[in-house]
């Protein structure tokens, strides 16, 4: 019938198209109407059907958030600061020991602090090295104070463990002193210094190798992910950045934490103990899907758009800022100066994304569940996007909604690849685990 009355008005062959890509869809979802009889069974004979229903427009309500904070990134803080609170009244019962009340503490403040920053301005032409250069000493502070709460390795490679979050930390060092200096010399009219740009090269090119010589445990490891990816990220900032990422890292810490938490005292793991490299057993990794999934899928989409729009970065590209690129290279190249930016974007999602693979194999979600949950949340939010969809007005105001649209689309492709790298970032070695550092 859809063909007959398209062929009679003659219409272009995409008319075609649109029209019968819909059939196609419902009729293979009515070849599977069994799974959702199932469903409407499983509804059915629940018998406390309020907490899905509640859940299910929480989530919504969020992702309403989430949509329009795409406009308004202050709203972000509004979710940074409704998770504080749940985090405090959600794991009161759960907070038996003393450490407990540390990680719901250390919950509620690194949320608030970063709230902070979707209220601060764009980052945009103005720089303030200062705040850059503490937000590598906090970097410092943290990596020392954490590595030396972290338990020894029973190995001899815990030796290497030293070795590589030494290096880290002199790479971070050094990154504070390349962007002071660089700074100064250009303020003074003398350009780059030569050594400044070959150094910030190799931290550059460094940080993607130097965590696989770091054990897969999975505190070990992320710490280690963390330290390799700050001095680049400090390297590319002017501003606030460099602190909005060190208070991205440590919600990432309580989170995982948090997560581990919430399980009660009969399914929380020893986080010291869990490693990278520890595959769930079967019954877990073939366990359906809970209500806690939702939600934990809903944080990873809140924090990859938050560390995505936190501090504006996005705007950095829209204006092509060329004094974020300062430390590697000073004479006008776009394209270079285009990919260096990007990965200045997408430096804090790498960091979401390695945490939340450390979630997924502690509390043992399925992957291709937790995935079709990233895709309904992902086509919630690029519906209402299709009907924000202008094509009257400013070129500014078309390009920006049409892009909001498309950065919603590609989320899920963006999202997969991300979880690709992670899982190559925490868990590749490369050493055998027999070798040993002298």
């Amino acid at each position: 019938m859809v063909y007959i009355i398209t062929k009679i008005q003659s219409l272009p062959w995409t008319n075609y198209l649109y029209c019968l890509i819909p059939v196609l869809l419902w009729m293979l979802v009515f070849l599977r109407f069994d799974i959702l009889i199932q469903l409407w069974q499983k509804i059915t004979t629940l018998q406390d059907l309020y907490s899905p229903i509640i859940a299910v427009i929480l989530c919504c309500f969020g992702l309403e958030i989430l949509v329009a904070g795409f406009f308004k990134r202050e709203l972000l803080s509004i979710g940074l600061i409704s998770m504080a609170i749940w985090g405090v009244i959600s794991c009161r019962q759960h907070c038996r020991a003393k450490k407990d009340k540390v990680t719901v503490l250390g919950w509620f403040i690194s949320c608030v602090l970063l709230a902070v920053f979707p209220l601060l301005p764009v980052v945009g032409r103005e720089t303030n090295y200062n705040l850059v250069v503490l937000g590598g000493l906090a970097t410092i502070y943290c990596g020392i104070s954490t590595f030396r709460r972290l338990p020894a390795l029973k190995t001899a490679t815990f030796s290497c463990e030293k070795y590589v979050h030494y290096i880290q930390i002199c790479s971070v060092v050094s990154a504070i002193f390349i962007v002071k200096s660089t700074s100064i010399s250009i303020s003074i009219k003398e350009g780059l210094p030569y050594l400044n740009q070959i150094f910030s090269w190799i931290i550059l090119g460094g940080s993607v190798f130097i965590p696989m010589f770091s054990s897969t445990k999975i505190l070990h490891r992320l710490l280690s992910i963390g330290l390799a990816f700050i001095p680049p990220y400090i390297l590319l900032s002017i501003s606030q950045e460099a602190l909005f990422v060190v208070c991205l890292c440590w919600l990432l810490h309580y989170w995982l934490r948090l997560e581990n938490l919430i399980g009660g005292p009969e399914k929380q793991k020893k986080l010291e103990d869990m490693d990278f490299d520890n595959k769930p057993d079967i019954s877990e990794s073939q366990r359906y899907l809970l209500l806690e999934d939702i939600r934990r899928a809903f944080y990873y989409i809140f924090f990859i758009l938050t560390g995505f729009f936190g501090t504006g970065n996005i705007a950095s590209i829209n204006s092509f800022e060329p004094a974020s690129v300062y430390c590697f290279l000073t004479v006008f190249n776009p394209f270079v100066m285009g990919a260096l930016m990007l990965l200045k974007n997408i430096l804090p999602l790498i960091l979401v994304s390695c945490s939340f693979h450390a979630i997924h194999i502690i509390t043992s979600v399925p992957t291709r569940a937790l995935f079709l949950l990233v895709l309904i949340m992902s086509d919630f939010m690029a519906l209402n996007f299709f009907f924000l969809v202008r094509d009257y007005g400013s070129w500014l105001e078309i390009g920006t909604s049409i892009s909001h649209y498309i950065i919603v689309m590609c989320m899920n492709i963006f999202l997969m690849m991300l979880f690709v790298v992670s899982q190559i970032l925490t868990s590749f070695k490369l050493f055998n685990k027999k070798h040993h550092c002298n």
